[in-house]
């Protein structure tokens, strides 16, 4: 297992005394320099580089893998056998890195791509481009249209296509392997009006047409 104390050293060295907090009946733990600071359980891994990586976390034991070591540790050795593994700091990309990235591999037309560059300027990246991808929520961006609709007043299509752009960058970040799934789920987006189309009748158009013509 993965898991390790960072109050507590494994081996203690001759003259250290044992810990008062923690030490319990017949067993002895001795303090580490990180005694007492910051979450007290770290669980350590190698990526597929080869480089360490590690989290520490407040509670060793329970079923929450963001605040139990071991729920995260068994979670991420399990996604790892299947192949599913997602390093949490890839998740931690800020949107706004990420996105000029998606946008830069698009096979879009110039004008295409400064519409896109536009709606990110002005409407996406105020909202998210501090947030790390992972912590991009459903109730988030279903707030986040909302506003654009009550607040800046956009028309329900303009709301449509600035959405639709984000939806598409998360959706990328999902297969680029930096989220396990997109908070696009189920969002609500105005309802677009729809446009009435009238044909005008054969009578009606030579009606129209000027006099000269009709001879």
């Amino acid at each position: 297992m993965g898991v390790y104390d960072r109050w507590h050293k494994s081996h203690p060295r001759d003259g250290d005394k044992p810990c008062r907090e923690h030490s319990r009946g017949k067993t002895m733990l001795y303090p580490t320099t990180d005694h007492l600071q910051g979450d007290r359980w770290q669980v350590r891994w190698r990526d597929g580089t080869g480089q360490q990586c590690k989290r520490n976390f407040p509670k060793k034991a329970g079923t929450d893998p963001e605040t139990c070591a071991e729920a995260f540790d068994a979670q991420r050795r399990a996604d790892e056998s299947r192949g599913e593994w997602i390093d949490p700091r890839l998740g931690r990309t800020p949107f706004r890195d990420y996105a000029p990235t998606w946008i830069k591999a698009r096979l879009h037309k110039p004008g295409t791509t400064e519409t896109y560059d536009r709606h990110l300027r002005n409407h996406i990246n105020p909202a998210f481009g501090g947030l790390g991808l992972a912590a991009i929520r459903p109730t988030t961006v279903q707030q986040w249209v909302k506003d654009l609709q009550v607040i800046k007043g956009l028309a329900p299509s303009t709301i449509e296509t600035i959405y639709v752009i984000f939806a598409s960058i998360m959706r990328g970040a999902v297969r680029d392997g930096y989220l396990r799934k997109t908070p696009c789920v189920d969002i609500r987006l105005p309802e677009v009006g729809k446009t009435t189309v009238r044909l005008l009748t054969p009578e009606q158009v030579i009606s129209l047409a000027p006099f000269s013509a009709r001879e």
